[in-house]
């Protein structure tokens, strides 16, 4: 424990004689003062250090989260504002419990530190030197600067993937590592899309550096002993400071027609403006946050509609959307046709809502943009477009075999995706001897021009028909649909359900939260009480966990509308149809699911054969719903058609003989685990065809995927018992995060 009567680093007795402290930047004297350590005199303290470079915070990072995390033993610490430090902070990691059923396994957990307040620091006891140690496990740059989070980190979500802005320092080998806040106060905001250029700069938090207070919870975890060595388990702390305001509750849709994201949120007691900030990390260690407000509003409402840059003159397209959202840097996939390189450089990227009045501010819900939004359109792939095309650029099209079915973007995550071209009917121009037609590409506002022959076609309107109709029928088999879950007040008065009704179906999840949730679902609760698991240590977010009970539980009939309160204890559920239909349903699926099992799986049989045999069913006996997909995409809002609900549930394939994806993950899912196979549906969006659902199954103790749905096709079983990089070419495709438990994701792999 550090000495109460010593002042922590770079804090030295005022050389003016008054009786406070006062820090030292490594180049001067600054004006942050402190008092005294409990008023006391103070040990004889060593000279303020020589003139030394001022080092900045630098940053690390996983795939989708953020870190300011920073080490640079021995050098002057420049502190933001004036952060009164507490001096003699006790070591802040408690005596660990053991891992909570439920928990991530890898991890040990200590009780929660609530109501912190948010200048605190945190002293992490370390006998060894940290730098010293770095090497074994991490760069160490030249000038002695490294990531050190594989001693300390602190991040933002339960499932430790979204790291927080914090410092770490020792001052001096062999003592505690201090874990301080380096959260941004400010960022630009966006005033000219046109341009990109950036406005003048926001205030997000009312105070500097070094207080928390952006993130209603933090997980901080110590993986080093006091010794430096590895722990067996890693402690992972909960903690929350005191807050001014409350954060609003976002919901976000990112299933608009023309490909924008929407975000609603809470009205906040005392709030009187609202902040819509998006926050990019750095793609390594040594850069730093960039936070922009895409908008400062009074309403408790914002869409991506405007952050377009137009197109200019009569054209109903747009040249890019969703502009300030971009989540790649450089060169997109898209450029590698010409020769650019892309190595999918999407930095960790979130986006949420901050409530202030001038004073206090809010901390802020953040979002995994990159995991919510990365396939929304960004701008056309012209690279693409240009060699897929099928007739000369020089001349027009003289007829539908030369135009491709497919409108080909760029999507905010870097990759080049694909979306049914469509042809405006309500759009005719002319140039020379060819018409100049309006190419678009559905759930886009992206377009382009398309030329085609007069005199090969002297009426227009017949092409266009039939090229609309043709692009439709040749769109790949896809469609699955995803909840949106909002997040607003419930009435307290209204009964929860603290016990899961019995059911006699099978229930799936990773974790008791998500087992006891999808009882729930498939026994149709109206009012769910979570606040038993959101209260245990180590608890998933119920977010995620509401998501995987969904997925993997295909009993429960199809819900159509969620609302999760904002402390996440509370779930009210709307189910589609009447539960004395939806009982009658589950069944009879139940029912046809134990039929076609003891016909077509021998039990003597392998767990590969056992698999075969139930996709061959599949695909044998069920066929892709063209109809109800295509009365989907016609809609307005790209929500699944009234009266043929069926057709995204196990109902679908296994009663009518007819689904999309969703209905033939489902199926495949309970039709293997009652053969006895460990099977998961899978979330994602295939490049050429957008949201998609299939299916992973475990085979000899590995994991392998199935895409029963294009499997049934003129070329079967081409995605059978693969690894994930089997899917190519027109496969190829990106799985979400929203089937499963995001600390659990990586365990699914098939490799």
């Amino acid at each position: 424990m550090t000495d109460p009567t010593l002042p922590p680093a770079a804090w030295h007795p005022d050389p003016s004689g008054a009786p406070q402290l006062r820090f030292w930047n490594g180049r001067e004297w600054t004006d942050h003062v402190a008092p005294l350590p409990g008023g006391r005199p103070l040990a004889p303290s060593a000279p303020a250090p020589a003139a030394a470079p001022i080092v900045e915070p630098l940053t690390g990072r996983r795939r989708r989260g953020p870190i300011i995390a920073w080490v640079a033993a021995g050098a002057a610490l420049l502190l933001g504002g004036g952060t009164a430090l507490a001096f003699g902070i006790p070591a802040m990691m408690g005596a660990a419990t053991a891992t909570p059923e439920g928990a991530d396994p890898r991890y040990a957990y200590a009780q929660p530190l609530l109501e912190l307040d948010r200048d605190h620091e945190f002293e992490i006891p370390a006998e060894y030197d940290l730098e010293a140690v770095a090497g074994e496990h991490t760069e160490v740059l030249d000038n002695g600067v490294f990531d050190s989070s594989f001693a300390v980190a602190v991040y933002t979500d339960a499932a430790l993937t979204r790291r927080a802005s914090y410092y770490a320092f020792q001052h001096k080998p062999g003592e505690p590592i201090s874990i301080y806040s380096a959260e941004l106060s400010t960022a630009h905001r966006i005033i000219d899309v046109e341009t990109g250029a950036g406005g003048d700069e926001v205030r997000v938090k009312t105070e500097e550096l070094s207080r928390w207070g952006l993130s209603p919870s933090y997980y901080l975890v110590q993986r080093l002993d006091a010794r430096g060595e590895p722990l067996a388990k890693p402690i992972v702390t909960k903690f929350t400071v005191k807050q001014q305001l409350a954060a609003p509750s976002v919901t976000i849709d990112a299933t608009l027609p023309g490909g924008e994201i929407a975000l609603n949120w809470s009205e906040i007691d005392g709030a009187d403006e609202y902040l819509v900030v998006a926050t990019r990390r750095s793609a390594d260690f040594l850069g730093g946050d960039v936070s922009q407000v895409l908008a400062t509003t009074s309403q408790t409402e914002w869409s991506s509609d405007d952050l377009a840059l137009t197109a200019g003159d009569d054209r109903p397209w747009v040249l890019s959307q969703n502009e300030a959202l971009r989540q790649f840097r450089g060169d997109s996939e898209d450029g590698e046709v010409s020769g650019a390189s892309f190595t999918d450089t999407s930095d960790a990227y979130t986006i949420g809502v901050i409530a202030r009045d001038g004073e206090k501010f809010s901390p802020m819900l953040d979002h995994d943009l990159v995991e919510i939004a990365g396939a929304l359109p960004y701008e056309i792939a012209h690279s693409t477009a240009q060699v897929t095309q099928r007739y000369d650029s020089d001349k027009c099209a003289t007829g539908l075999d030369e135009i491709s079915p497919s409108f080909f973007y760029t999507s905010l995550d870097g990759r080049t995706r694909a979306a049914v071209a469509e042809i405006d009917e309500g759009y005719l121009g002319e140039l020379g001897g060819c018409w100049r037609l309006a190419l678009t590409g559905q759930g886009t506002r992206l377009g382009d021009f398309l030329w085609v022959d007069k005199e090969a076609v002297p009426d227009p309107a017949p092409l266009i028909a039939e090229f609309n109709a043709a692009a439709r029928a040749a769109a790949p088999p896809t469609g699955d649909q995803s909840l949106i879950i909002a997040r607003e007040a419930l009435d307290t008065a209204e009964e929860a359900m603290t016990t899961a009704p019995p059911t006699e179906y099978p229930i799936f999840g990773s974790s008791p939260m998500v087992r006891y949730l999808g009882q729930h679902f498939v026994g149709q609760t109206r009012m769910i009480d979570l606040s038993e698991y959101t209260s245990a240590l180590g608890a998933p977010d119920p977010y995620d966990a509401i998501h995987e009970a969904i997925e993997q539980n295909p009993y429960a009939p199809r819900i159509e509308n969620l609302v999760l309160s904002p402390d996440g204890t509370r779930i009210s559920v709307t189910y589609h149809g009447a539960r004395s239909e939806n009982t009658a349903t589950q069944a009879a699926i139940a029912t046809k699911v134990d039929e076609v099992v003891s016909s077509v799986v021998d039990p003597s049989t392998s767990d590969a054969d056992k698999a075969i045999a139930l996709n061959d069913w599949l695909i044998g006996n069920a066929e892709y719903d063209h109809d109800s997909f295509d009365l989907l995409m016609a809609s307005p809002d790209k929500q699944v058609p009234d009266g043929r609900e069926y057709a995204w549930s196990p109902e679908g394939v296994l009663l009518r003989g007819a689904g999309v994806c969703a209905s033939y993950a489902g199926a495949f899912k309970l039709l293997a685990e009652a053969a006895g196979l460990e099977t998961v549906v899978v979330r994602g969006d295939v490049l050429s065809g957008g949201p998609h659902a299939w299916n992973k199954v475990r085979i000899d103790g590995a994991w392998r995927a199935v895409d029963p749905t294009w499997n049934d096709s003129p070329d079967p079983n081409r995605y059978l018992l693969i690894s994930d990089a089997g899917f190519t070419d027109a496969a190829e495709r990106v799985e979400d995060g929203l089937w499963m438990l995001d600390g659990a994701l990586a365990d699914y792999a098939a490799r």
